[in-house]
Formats: structure tokens, C-alpha cells, sequence
């Protein structure tokens, strides 16, 4: 989620007791506080209007292309609507940018949220299984693409130094040779340690940890003028 990178999110978190919040910090170094996220009104569009339990996790991928980004789940208060995963960041995009402190919230029965937590939880081990097999076959293609490079590049090189160290050797050049020799060793050193390296790339993993939840009051976005 492009919109949700940067930001320090200070939100509240499913493990602590009520009122109690913890900080997410993305990345220290760029980080903008952002508006508190518990009970939120927001005008938007990207969901039907209605109540809504939101939650989000961290994602930590490793591989060829390891990193870390943010997902949102949304489930209606009811449990019946689970917008899609485009939706969801939408809103939550929405939330951070211009969402407002839902004042007349009345939290639920614990019982209530405990279940629609259960039912947005679901939703997001659903998506993350679906999303590691795309990663692992993902990634297995990359690795082979990038050994069949380095191996091409490999080969090239080679055949060039060879073709100088053999050109040398025909013509006397004694000076030459070992210098010729010293690259064809060093070349084929790099070029087994940057496989190896490349190698430890097939071994993906992708997990995900709650980092915290919320309600959200959806209503219309006001007409454009």
C-alpha cells in the first residue's frame, strides 16, 4: 500500500487494554505523525456508508525482493461486508488524510468486537495465503532469471579473456599471462559467489503481525461543486 509507506502511525493495538496505544514506526528516518486512529468518521467513497471494524498488519517478505509494507482489512460492524483489499487501503488512505475523531462513538460489548475481530483476522489469513503462493512462484522466477543473467554474463566475459590469454600465449606475450589468468580466477570466484547469493534468495517467507484496529463511520463524500 503506496499511501501507508512513510507515516509513524500511532493507533490503537488489539493486545493492549482499552486506551492503551503503541506506535508504529515505518520508517524513523521519513515519519510524519498522523492524525490518532481508534473511532473515525470519514467521508469517502471508496466503501459503501456504514460502520465498519478496520484492522492492519505489517508484512515482512523475504526473498528477492524482501521487504516490509502495510495491509487493511475492513469488515462491516455486521460482519456481512468485507470490501475488497484495494478498497480497504483506500479507506484507510481516507482515514489518515482526512478522517475526524468519531465523537459520538459508544464502544461495543467486548463480545462483538472480539467476533468481528475474528471475521477481519480471517479475511487477512485468507489474502496472506493466497499471496504467498503468488510470492513463492514469483520469486522462483525471478531467482532463475537472474542466474541465467549472471550466467550469460559470465560466459561472455570468460570467452573474451580467454580469447586474450590465448592470443598472448601464441604470440610470447609472458608478461601478460598471468594477468590473464589472475582475472579468468577472479572472475570465476565472483561469479560463484554472486549464484550463492542469489541462491539463498529462493528461500521465501511472508508473515504478517496485527499491528492494531479501529471502528470507522463511513458517510457519503458531499457532492463536488
Amino acid at each position: 500500500m503506496q499511501a501507508m509507506r512513510n507515516p509513524r502511525l500511532e493507533l490503537l493495538t488489539l493486545c493492549a487494554s482499552a486506551g492503551e496505544r503503541s506506535r508504529l514506526n515505518c520508517h524513523d528516518d521519513d515519519s510524519t505523525l498522523v492524525h490518532p486512529v481508534t473511532a473515525v468518521q470519514v467521508a469517502s467513497s471508496a466503501v459503501p456508508p456504514s460502520v465498519y471494524f478496520f484492522l492492519w498488519a505489517s508484512l515482512e517478505e523475504t526473498g528477492m525482493r524482501k521487504g516490509r509494507s502495510l495491509w487493511a482489512v475492513t469488515v462491516s460492524a455486521d460482519g456481512e461486508l468485507v470490501p475488497d483489499a484495494d478498497a480497504s487501503e483506500t479507506l484507510l488512505h481516507h482515514m489518515v488524510l482526512r478522517g475526524d475523531r468519531w465523537e459520538e462513538f459508544d464502544a461495543p460489548p467486548a463480545e462483538m468486537s472480539r467476533g468481528v475481530f475474528d471475521r477481519a483476522e480471517s479475511v487477512l489469513v485468507q489474502r496472506h495465503s493466497s499471496y504467498r503462493q503468488e510470492v513463492k512462484k514469483r520469486n522462483a522466477t525471478r531467482v532463475q532469471q537472474r542466474l541465467s543473467s549472471l550466467e550469460a554474463s559470465y560466459r561472455a566475459i570468460r570467452a573474451e579473456r580467454e580469447r586474450r590469454l590465448f592470443e598472448s600465449r601464441n604470440r610470447g606475450r609472458e608478461r601478460a599471462i598471468p594477468l590473464f589468468e589472475a582475472q579468468l580466477k577472479k572472475l570465476d570466484s565472483d561469479f560463484e559467489e554472486r549464484c550463492r547469493q542469489v541462491e539463498t534468495s529462493k528461500d521465501v517467507s511472508v508473515s504478517w503481525t496485527v499491528e492494531g484496529a479501529g471502528y470507522v463511520r463511513v458517510v457519503e463524500e458531499p457532492p463536488s461543486r
